[in-house]
This record gives C-alpha cells, structure tokens and sequence, in this order.
C-alpha cells in the first residue's frame, strides 16, 4: 500500500487548471503565426525579401538590420523563426502533459522575449503587439497560484505532502473515502 500512495496521480490524470489551457492556446495561436511567418519566408525570392525578413523578425523582438545582404537576412530569419516554431510546438506538449520542465521553459521564453520586446521598443524598434500582448497575458498566467501549484512550483515539502494525503484520503488509498 506504501507504493501506490507514493504515486497518486496513477491510473487518471492531473486536471490542468484553466490558467494551463489559456496558456496553451496563447502558445498554440503564436506558433501559428510564426508557422505563417516561417512559410511566407521559404516562398520570398532572396533578391527582394531582406525587408520582409526584417519585419518579421522584428514582430518577434529581433532588430538584424545590420545584416545587408538579402540572402543571409531571409536564411537567419527562417532558422531563427523555425526554431522558436519547434521550441513553441514542444512547449505546449509539456505544458499539457503537466511537465515542471514545461512550465520553467515557458517561464524562461516568456521572460526573455518580454525582455527583447522591451528593448526592441527601447531602441525605437517597431514591435508587434499582438506578440507582445500574447506574452504579457501568458506571464500573468503562468504566475498564478493554481498553475504554480499544478506544476509544484513554488510549493513547500509540507504543502506537497499534505497535498498527496489529502488526495490519497479523497482515492479511498489510507482507507475508506469519505
């Protein structure tokens, strides 16, 4: 009896709370628009899509207007907006598998890309505020108490342990439910 009330949660899910799921759906709807952005980039000719790369990587918090030749713009904005499709994609698995991995990635993306939109508006870059409105309304999210504790962030030992008591009570696993 002493191995299955170590491991609660087996045999049902967790329920995500629906601070998770809006997470999700924000993450879901910014990997789209990057998967827009990425495919728009593969069709652009090299000759005369240097602009286009360069406002696309801007909506995202990426100034290379240093970059002068057309060809390398267009290339570093595909790898760079592809790789945050894949890193995006990956998030919202782990978010939904309820992966403490999953919520301290997030955690860190968000922070970092809030990070370079600040500066990219610091420096009079323009920025797109849809993906800054997406990343605000996901940091809030994140940090509220009921996705922190879905994902054990944040919580003391004892809170854990009252937490899988109480649950083991509620399964009927120390004995009769109530």
């Amino acid at each position: 009896m002493a191995a299955s009330a170590s491991r609660p949660h087996i045999g049902r899910p967790r329920r995500r709370p629906f601070g998770v799921l809006v997470i999700c759906a924000l993450l879901a709807i910014e990997a789209a628009i990057i998967g827009l952005a990425v495919v728009a980039l593969f069709t652009e000719h090299p000759d005369d899509a240097r602009a286009d790369a360069l406002i696309a990587l801007r909506a995202f918090g990426f100034d290379l207007s240093f970059v002068t030749d057309a060809a390398s713009a267009l290339r570093i904005a595909e790898a760079l907006l592809g790789a945050l499709f894949a890193l995006t994609a990956v998030q919202v698995v782990l978010l939904l598998l309820l992966l403490r991995v999953g919520w301290v990635l997030t955690m860190l993306t968000v922070g970092v890309s809030l990070f370079a939109n600040l500066v990219s508006i610091w420096r009079g870059v323009e920025i797109d505020a849809i993906s800054l409105l997406i990343l605000s309304v996901a940091a809030l999210y994140l940090n509220q108490s009921d996705v922190r504790r879905a994902f054990g962030i944040g919580a003391s030992r004892i809170d854990v342990a009252l937490g899988r008591s109480a649950e083991a009570m509620a399964d009927g696993v120390m004995g009769e439910p109530w």
